[in-house]
């Protein structure tokens, strides 16, 4: 039985065949669409200052940062965009760039696990901005000193970073960051699934964020951040 290579060989030209290599090198090796790179979601819980005795601890929360990676299946992180203007004369208008523009809202879908914990958490989540908001509960005083480090600072928000490796898993290409982000939706729905099937919990979560930024620089502030945070995970 003739092989594939020898195939193509006796049908090609010989004048076309180094264009043929060059064409299946570049379509194999680097737009490969089943190996183009792998994308990681990790979640940095928020600090929760003052949760009600008995409810989630710091170890909980660095468990639930650390195995974000594996139970974020899918994100949409904000979009960015260029808003336009324009200039009228009598030959018509000319578009040009105004400005940058950043969307607030952020997407991910968290896989539950059979304790429900990030059905659970993202219910701890809400619960302490409604009682932050309520005035129920105050935040750390920390966060009320004009001299303290954190002073203003919001203490029920979570940031979100998004690596991107290359088809190796051993270098990180891409780092994109979600700043600031708390849940605008709870996935109840998700949470009860449906007596007709029987699916594996996929949280789809509604977020807003107050920046997104985004580096393929090795010597970034985004790069060193996801490598001291991959540093801390691998000793926890």
């Amino acid at each position: 039985m003739i092989d594939l290579n020898s195939y193509i060989e006796s049908i090609v030209p010989d004048n076309m065949l180094n264009e043929l290599a060059y064409f299946n090198t570049q379509l194999y090796r680097d737009y490969n669409p089943a190996i183009s790179g792998y994308t990681l979601c990790i979640m940095v819980p928020p600090e929760f200052s003052n949760l009600p005795a008995g409810s989630i601890d710091a170890d909980y929360l660095k468990y639930l940062s650390k195995t974000s990676i594996f139970n974020i299946l899918e994100y949409t992180p904000p979009q960015i965009s260029i808003k336009n203007s324009e200039i009228t004369n009598s030959t018509g208008a000319i578009q040009y760039a105004s400005e940058e523009n950043i969307s607030y809202d952020f997407n991910c879908t968290f896989l539950d696990n059979n304790n429900s914990d990030y059905y659970i958490f993202l219910k701890i989540w809400f619960d302490y901005i409604f009682e932050l908001l309520l005035g129920s509960i105050e935040p750390n005083p920390d966060f009320l000193n004009s001299s303290s480090p954190v002073y203003g600072a919001l203490d029920y928000v979570s940031n979100f970073y998004i690596l991107k490796y290359n088809p190796t898993m051993k270098d990180i290409i891409y780092v994109g960051k979600v700043f600031a982000a708390f849940p605008k939706t709870l996935p109840t729905k998700e949470f009860l699934g449906s007596r007709a099937t029987n699916d594996i919990t996929l949280l789809s979560t509604d977020f807003t964020c107050s920046y997104y930024s985004e580096s393929f620089d090795k010597t970034s502030d985004l790069f060193s951040e996801v490598s001291s945070l991959l540093l801390q995970y691998s000793n926890f």
